[in-house]
């Protein structure tokens, strides 16, 4: 029997992957379930057999061959168990015999299998047990390979009685079997397996006939290594986890293998190592399939013995002197283990740890035959074999920075001109389809970034023509260009350009020559896979840019210590690009534009607010069905309003809205500035017929209040009661003797 089996993505909650594992183990005979869906890694999956390893313990008989079986016992019908073993039953076997793959420990449940002498026939048989406070009999399955399911009571010793149905003298066995009280393993040994080490696996799949004799049925070999790279702890435990985890897949016959890794972030998130743009190791972040991080403490890729819901030292007993150490614990502990071990999902029959000179050395797990279907004839099982190694030592490989060439000093001397310059001309075309393309122009100078923009889609030509200027170290504005008319817009009170604080106006060219390699044209290097952020440092490009899929990159120098020219591809939520990118006019480019004609005069009504967002938001509103862009008169503010304008407290007689913050360059407070607009505000008001009356806002910082009509405004630097500070905005309140005179229109 064929199954899939595919990469895990450490899922947030185990039981998500585990799903079936509980308490009950109805389905310990071993035939591998669903398998485990990956996620985030869709490593291609891999075909494996169902199977199980052999091992043996039967009691049989060289008696003469049984009389021919009634006809009545080709009754398919789950076979009866018996509580009264008939005394035909009990003597030497006839016909038949009984076997187990090991031994039956504490607690649990495992199969025993009867083998007909005469392997044609099918017979009804009947399961006993003459101590079932000790070994009880589960279930019983029939057809040509009889199968009783036993249950581990209690300590003791039992006998197991198989007999033909109605004819006990005619076929018959018995099988004995003692639970013996095991020792736990001690804290000392068990501790071995809690942090990092290696497992180095064989997983054998097994086919079985009615004789029960394994017929292989192929397999994989497994690597499966967790590390402890930094303190850790269980918040409730205090138990070390481990921090990385690398799980190798090799096909036994195809000799294919695939390698998952998984390491733990700085931020305890799941995540995998790459070389970054910086030629260092950096995390990209593993998420589900809701878009969300997933807490590695929370998958199973942290070493599973260390989990207390999994297993603990008492999970294992020895009956041999401490040779081997048997699992004792759930299965609903042991499909952890198995799922963060193996990358599988079964239920094992038998678990157990070898141990010498106090030191484990062999995890093995063992699957009976089973099979659902009675009437197929055959059966299937595994056993899985683990040599334990590296016990505290064991390290899961990081990828290795990129080693530095002679040619690399080359690529780091243009890097570095090309960061420092604060006048040159990068171009680019973005190309999605041979009708869609977009290109750039963006001219840099020292005081200016000028952009020009043309876009050709569908056979339709658009473009626009803008940028920033600066008129002082700490101040610029923005602009559009329509014809040749440069039209001011928003203005900024921030520093322009001052690297020293980490304020950068051109593109920064962050990244380590090192991730480039050389190829067979002089002049042009690649980047390596993974690396190919860098390209974000090359230039302005779209807001989209951030969802670009960059796929391969080179970067091209001119010979005279500059970058001329950059090309890569990818794609954009699955659309294919092009760019194409080069840069010219070193420290002689110019915008061509003639900025002492812009016009300097501020706006004189709502109408020429550069806001026309929050104009919009203030006409949503109306007193007596007059907008407040009529009521309230305008002063010009030179950091802007903000765009929102709303209900105070649910208090349907008063509205507010803010002005953005007035701050200087270095972030403080620009107090001047906002007594200057308070002053034009005040003014404007007063000449618009409001008058002082001498009451203050309470809710506004007690700030005096200017009625008309019933209409009162105020103005204050905005108190944030809750924590007691002073913000650096502006806030405008408007109050009404009656609320019903103040309605919203926006529907919000």
């Amino acid at each position: 029997m064929k199954r899939k089996i595919t990469f895990f993505a450490a899922l947030s909650a185990a039981m998500l992957i585990l799903a079936g594992c509980g308490e009950t183990q109805a389905s310990t005979s071993g035939s591998p379930s669903t398998p485990i869906e990956s996620q985030s890694d869709p490593i291609a999956s891999s075909s494996q057999e169902e199977a199980s390893g052999p091992g043996s313990s039967s009691t049989s008989s060289d008696s003469e061959d049984p009389l021919p079986p009634d006809s009545t016992d080709s009754d398919t019908s789950e076979p009866p168990i018996s509580g009264d073993i008939p005394a035909e039953a009990m003597g030497e076997a006839r016909g038949l015999s009984l076997m187990m793959m090991g031994g039956l420990y504490q607690d649990a449940i495992r199969s025993i299998y009867a083998i007909l002498e005469n392997e044609a026939a099918e017979v009804e048989l009947t399961w006993a047990s003459d101590n079932p406070a000790v070994v009880d009999i589960f279930t019983t399955f029939g057809g040509s390979m009889p199968e009783a399911l036993l249950s581990a009571e209690s300590i003791g010793t039992a006998t197991i009685y198989a007999y033909q149905t109605g004819n006990p003298g005619n076929i018959h066995a018995s099988y004995e079997i003692t639970v013996e009280e095991g020792t736990p393993m001690s804290k000392e040994i068990y501790a071995q397996l809690m942090g990092g080490i290696k497992f180095t696996t064989d997983q054998s799949y097994y086919g079985y006939m009615a004789d029960y004799e394994p017929i292989d049925q192929g397999g994989y070999e497994m690597v499966t290594v967790y590390e402890e790279t930094r303190e850790s702890a269980d918040p409730l435990t205090g138990i070390e986890q481990t921090d990385q985890y690398m799980f190798t897949l090799t096909d036994k016959e195809t000799k294919k293998t695939q390698t998952l890794t998984r390491v733990r972030s700085s931020g305890d998130d799941v995540a995998t190592e790459y070389i970054t743009k910086d030629n260092v190791i950096g995390y990209e972040l593993i998420r589900n399939d809701e878009g969300y991080t997933m807490d590695y403490d929370g998958t199973l890729y942290p070493n599973q013995f260390a989990a207390g819901y999994a297993c603990s030292p008492e999970s294992f007993v020895t009956t041999d002197g401490g040779k081997t150490y048997h699992f004792i614990g759930s299965s609903y502990g042991a499909s952890y283990l198995i799922a963060s071990l193996y990358n599988d999902e079964f239920t094992a029959d038998d678990i157990y740890i070898a141990v010498e000179n106090g030191v484990p050395t062999e995890l093995t797990m063992v699957v009976d035959p089973y099979n659902a279907d009675e009437e197929a004839g055959i059966k299937y099982g595994q056993v899985v074999t683990s040599t334990i190694s590296d016990i505290g030592t064991a390290v899961v490989p990081s990828p290795e920075p990129y080693p530095h060439e002679a040619y690399h000093d080359t690529i780091g001397t243009a890097i570095d001109n090309m960061a420092a310059l604060q006048n040159y001309k990068a171009s680019y075309t973005i190309a999605f389809s041979s009708t869609q393309r977009s290109t750039y122009e963006i001219t840099m100078t020292e005081d200016t970034i000028d952009q020009k923009y043309t876009a050709i889609s569908g056979g339709v030509t658009t473009s626009a023509h803008s940028g920033v200027h600066a008129t002082a170290e700490d101040f610029y504005y923005e602009y559009t260009v329509v014809g040749e008319e440069i039209i001011k817009g928003a203005e900024h009170r921030s520093y322009w350009h001052r690297p020293e604080d980490g304020i950068r106006r051109y593109p920064t060219f962050e990244f380590a020559p090192e991730i480039f390699e050389e190829t067979e044209t002089e002049n042009v290097y690649a980047a390596h896979d993974g690396t190919m952020a860098f390209v974000h440092y090359l230039a302005y490009f779209p807001s989209n840019s951030g969802y670009w899929n960059v796929t391969s990159a080179t970067i091209t120098l001119d010979g005279n210590g500059h970058i001329a020219a950059a090309s890569f591809a990818g794609d954009l939520l699955e659309d294919p690009f092009t760019c194409e990118v080069t840069f010219s006019e070193f420290g002689t480019a110019d915008a061509g534009l003639d900025f002492d004609t812009v016009d300097d005069s501020v706006p004189t009504s709502w109408d020429e607010d550069p806001n026309t967002y929050f104009v919009s938001n203030l006409r949503d509103w109306t007193i007596d069905g007059e907008t407040l862009d009529k009521i309230i008169p305008y002063t010009y503010c030179p950091v802007g309003y903000s765009d929102g304008i709303g209900w105070l407290r649910d208090d349907l007689a008063i509205c507010y809205f803010d002005t953005d913050y007035f701050e200087t360059a270095d972030g403080d407070y620009d107090e001047a500035l906002a007594n200057a607009f308070v002053e034009d505000f005040i003014a404007n008001l007063e000449a618009a017929g409001f008058v002082e009356t001498g009451g203050q806002e309470a809710l506004n910082n007690n700030a005096t209040q200017y009625t008309k009509d019933g209409i009162s405004i105020s103005i204050a630097r905005y108190f944030a009661d809750w924590s007691g500070v002073y913000l650096d905005y502006l806030r405008i309140m408007v109050r009404v003797d009656d609320a019903s005179r103040l309605v919203d229109h926006s529907g919000y």
